[in-house]
């Protein structure tokens, strides 16, 4: 289960969103409630605009944080959770997991611009995903790298430590 579980925590959220983002099914989906819409509409009339436009700068940050992450892991990079090597170096000297932060950001910007509850749900199973996928991930590491201990009480999990 170890080794098909990264593969979840990437195809769950990848295959939920495309799908709800098809017009066919995102007209099955249940919408927010009409209230609720029009409470939102009567604050502005620009509401629609500015929550795409918040889910699309969300989304191109997380995408983005996971790229530099990605540029610090080099060689370390692999779908499967394995120990390689510790890096410590860019956005991993404030966070052990900043590649699975960046695609929870990523994620959340996808569920604001499908605007639907099933995208707020499909995000909540995408955070359990990746933080569990992190959990598998420590636990390699701190049975086969000696220095991870140290690195994990500097560092934050999901979310930079501020010292």
């Amino acid at each position: 289960m170890e080794n098909i579980f990264p593969l979840i925590t990437v195809f769950v959220p990848v295959i939920g969103f495309t799908a709800m983002l098809a017009p066919g099914v995102r007209a099955m989906l249940p919408a927010y409630p009409a209230p609720i819409l029009q409470w939102l509409n009567d604050l502005t009339p620009l509401f629609p605009f500015y929550m795409n436009l918040a889910g699309l700068l969300i989304g191109l940050f997380g995408a983005g944080f996971s790229i530099w992450a990605i540029s610090h892991l080099r060689a370390s990079f692999g779908l499967r959770t394995a120990v390689r090597e510790l890096v410590t170096s860019g956005p991993y000297r404030r966070i052990r997991h900043p590649l699975y932060f960046g695609e929870i950001v990523h994620v959340f910007g996808i569920a604001i611009l499908a605007a639907t509850p099933a995208a707020l749900y499909l995000f909540v199973v995408a955070v359990a995903l990746q933080a569990i996928r992190a959990k598998i991930e420590e636990r390699k590491f701190l049975a086969t790298v000696p220095a991870y201990a140290e690195f994990r009480r500097n560092t934050g999990f999901l979310w930079p430590k501020l010292r």
